[in-house]
């Protein structure tokens, strides 16, 4: 089942001119924006007008699979293409802000293990590090990960949990080196339950389904499925951490976020790639497509759409599986608000 969630625009100023005839040039520039929507989303001709009358969209879409979760939102904005990706470049919004992250951090070029001082475990997390086994840990991490655990920190210690934040710290950048060397095969195979789970393979999947992207820019979906073995220079790569509030529990992550140029018919697109979550989740992927929404890229009119697929670690579901699902959405609609009006402001600003 589809379930869709509007919202009315914050302001008369929001409203957009839709009245006035389009042109062949803005009926074409929409085109991308709307097939994105009716392909993921399954939007009616309705949604898309309420869409293009200034009502942000999201909907979560049934895939028919409970170990996962695909969830679309879009949003029209008063501000241009170029503002709104230097806006997602430099402060992080949309990339981060789509699913309500309330921690984060941004690693430098090249990353440091100090990048990541920001980041501590929750008292419960650090208590469930220390009852963790290979096969039975309260968090996601590899087998040698939950090996050296026991043997680098003294749970008999007074700096017991500072230790165990300093461990964790040192193993999440270890993760994200070893990604940037060698991509997928060598992402993190999580040993928290009897059978493992390798992030590799969950990424490699989500990928796979994402053939509305390989329509939108082939040569970007290869950039993402590939990195680093086939990486292109004009792609601007980063990498950051984040905790997000998830109804269930609050989930750290290592994020791999890649920046396409804007192109000639004046679209962008940004790739986020979950490399690690430390509950529930093997992978996830979000897709962001800012695009002009009248053909002219410098115009103060642009859409912005999101897709989210998260692929689950089959131990979720009943009652958290909902819970999850519900603030997630929730998480998305307050965001494609609160993101529209800060950036509209912020440019009007400027």
């Amino acid at each position: 089942m589809k379930r869709m969630t509007y919202r009315t625009a914050g302001s008369a100023a929001l409203l957009l001119a839709v009245s006035l005839p389009l042109s062949a040039r803005s009926a074409e520039a929409q085109d991308e924006t709307r097939k994105l929507l009716r392909r993921v989303a399954g939007a009616s001709g309705d949604d898309l007008s309420r869409l293009a009358s200034g009502v942000p969209l999201v909907r979560v879409v049934d895939t028919g699979d409970e170990s996962e979760l695909l969830m679309v939102h879009a949003v029209r904005m008063r501000a241009p293409v170029a503002f709104i990706l230097d806006q997602a470049r430099d402060s992080r919004v949309l990339v981060d802000d789509a699913e309500g992250a309330h921690a984060r951090g941004v690693f430098a070029d090249p990353p440091g293990a100090a990048d990541l001082a920001g980041l501590a475990l929750e008292r419960r997390e650090v208590r469930q590090l220390e009852r963790c086994e290979v096969g039975d840990c309260g968090l996601k991490l590899p087998a040698e990960t939950i090996e050296r655990l026991h043997r680098d920190v003294d749970w008999d210690s007074r700096t017991a949990g500072e230790d165990a934040n300093r461990f964790f710290r040192r193993e999440m950048f270890a993760i994200l080196a070893s990604y940037r060397d060698n991509g997928h095969e060598a992402a993190p195979v999580y040993a928290d339950k009897a059978e493992p789970l390798h992030v590799g393979e969950g990424l490699e999947g989500l990928l796979a389904q994402a053939g509305y992207l390989v329509e939108l820019d082939a040569s970007f979906h290869r950039h993402l499925s590939r990195y680093p073995q086939v990486a292109q220079s004009a792609i601007e790569d980063r990498f950051s951490w984040t905790v997000e509030d998830l109804g269930v529990k609050s989930v750290v992550s290592l994020n791999h976020v890649a920046i396409s140029p804007i192109n000639q018919a004046g679209r962008a697109l940004i790739g986020v790639k979950r490399l690690y979550a430390n509950h529930y989740l093997q992978a996830g992927l979000r897709v962001i497509l800012i695009s002009p929404a009248t053909g002219d890229p410098e115009a103060a009119d642009t859409y912005v759409t999101v897709v989210t697929r998260l692929r689950f670690d089959g131990d979720l579901g009943g009652l958290r599986r909902t819970a999850m699902e519900r603030r997630l959405e929730r998480n998305a609609d307050q965001a494609m608000v609160a993101v529209r009006d800060h950036l509209e402001a912020a440019f009007l600003q400027q």
